[in-house]
């Protein structure tokens, strides 16, 4: 069939009158031919043949088909290979957000190296960054009023990249802050300003002694507070397991009392609380401790012996309790004598004691008449003497002097509401105290300024009294 067409071309390029003429030569056997033996004879005026010249038209078409697909892949080949990403930032309804940062930051090791771009978003809320490297990126958005959106692991590719940030809402808060007017606060007797309440840790974090509690809550209120014991003064400070509350009350106004007052220390008790303690302390000191005076050859004796003891506690649950405490101090020193006298200067210690003493009792006793009425009984009593006071130093012996002073007290309390308005605190003590001054010499005082003083102290007399006080 090839041949026969390759034949067909030839005559056709033959004018009509010769191709009866026209004989197929041998050498054009590379072009097929159908062997039917009808072969012509040759003529004078034959035409080449043209089997040559169809190939090389063949082979030049094909030759530029090649060479347009190699440009064609050469060309796809130095096109640039980077990606442009397209954010558009929306709201939670969709809208559109002109003005928003969108900053896009390399999240692989390929990316990191690429600065990072930061690109506003246009009118239609879309952000374009050009030129990025394919491969994985960060991509922040942000906007005043709402909460910053970030799309982690996003993939550009070669081409657009599209992705939509959705930023939702930044939560709004308000905080308000609702307070009593500050005058009405300054003026409200259940405020802070007239008082500070402790809380049951703050008192179980007070010192179990005594002594100590009683500093500690000195230091509280601040100097020149009063303490009351269950609305009474000059009682002994109960165990602490015994303390209901503890409050500092700072109203120098108070209806209670007939002038101004200052800072007071109420303490309430309760009856019936606790089990039966005992406790007892004692502490001794003696003159191993003490340093020499460098006015004197020899240090003269010294010493000091504190003790405590006392018993308290619930005699019936919840009902009735007790407490009774006893304190002393026992101390004396030796006074050391530096005197300028027409006979002579003496610097020696004396050969006598100043021993002071001091002894506290206290009793009390609680009983609840009701769940809401209870009835407080106490006794209290304090003696102190200071002997061979006033000796030492300009001071010679003759001017010694002695003092004491023994007080004591009883009261009865009863407290609970009266009806469902009121509530009554009536309290009733009697209190009578001694005290006195002996001086060891009746003599006229003979002076020497920095020199020495003779002569009798001038102390005689003593003071009593008698109290009574009625509180509701």
């Amino acid at each position: 069939m090839a041949g026969r067409d390759g034949t067909s071309a030839l005559l056709r390029g033959l004018p009509r009158r010769q191709r009866h003429e026209v004989a197929v030569s041998h050498p054009a056997r590379g072009c097929r031919t159908d062997h039917r033996g009808n072969h012509l004879r040759s003529h004078p005026h034959q035409r080449e043949n043209r089997c040559e010249e169809v190939r090389g038209a063949e082979m030049r078409r094909a030759l530029a088909t090649l060479f347009i697909v190699l440009w064609a892949t050469h060309a796809y080949a130095q096109a640039p290979a980077n990606g442009t990403l397209r954010v558009t930032v929306v709201d939670p309804t969709s809208a559109v957000i002109p003005g928003a940062m969108v900053t896009v930051t390399g999240a692989e090791d390929a990316t990191r190296n690429v600065p990072v771009q930061t690109v506003e978003t246009s009118g239609a809320g879309i952000a374009v960054v050009a030129g990025l490297r394919p491969g994985r990126y960060s991509i922040q958005a942000s906007f005043p009023g709402f909460d910053t959106r970030t799309l982690a692991d996003v993939r550009v590719r070669n081409g657009d990249n599209k992705q939509v940030a959705v930023l939702a809402i930044a939560r709004i808060e308000a905080s308000l802050t609702v307070g009593q007017d500050k005058q009405e606060a300054a003026a409200d007797r259940n405020g802070s300003s007239f008082g500070t309440a402790l809380t049951r840790d703050q008192i179980e974090a007070l010192s179990d002694d005594p002594a100590i509690l009683q500093q500690q809550l000195q230091d509280m209120a601040g100097p020149g507070a009063v303490i009351r014991i269950d609305g009474f003064e000059g009682a002994a400070l109960p165990a602490k397991a015994q303390i209901r509350s503890i409050r500092i009350s700072r109203d120098q106004f108070a209806a209670e009392y007939h002038n101004a007052g200052g800072t007071s220390i109420e303490i309430i008790t309760q009856p019936g609380l606790g089990p039966v303690r005992y406790f007892t302390n004692i502490s001794m000191r003696d003159d191993t401790l003490s340093g020499r005076s460098p006015f004197v050859p020899v240090r003269g004796p010294e010493g000091n012996i504190n003790f405590g003891g006392g018993a308290g506690g619930g005699l019936i649950k919840d009902k009735a309790s007790f407490n009774v405490n006893v304190f002393g101090t026992q101390s004396y020193d030796t006074p050391n004598l530096n005197a300028a006298t027409p006979a002579g200067t003496l610097s020696h210690a004396l050969n006598l004691r100043a021993p002071r003493d001091m002894v506290f009792v206290n009793g009390q006793l609680d009983y609840a008449v009701s769940l809401d009425q209870t009835l407080r009984f106490g006794y209290n009593a304090t003696h102190f003497s200071n002997e061979n006071a006033g000796v030492g130093g300009y001071d010679e012996p003759e001017r010694a002097f002695s003092n004491h002073n023994t007080s004591q007290a009883v009261r009865v309390q009863h407290f609970g509401p009266v009806g469902r308005r009121a509530f009554s605190r009536s309290r009733v003590q009697f209190s009578w105290a001694d005290s006195g001054a002996t001086s060891a010499t009746e003599a006229p005082t003979i002076r020497v300024l920095d020199a020495f003083t003779r002569g009798g102290a001038q102390r005689a007399g003593g003071d009593h009294q008698k109290t009574l006080n009625v509180g509701a």
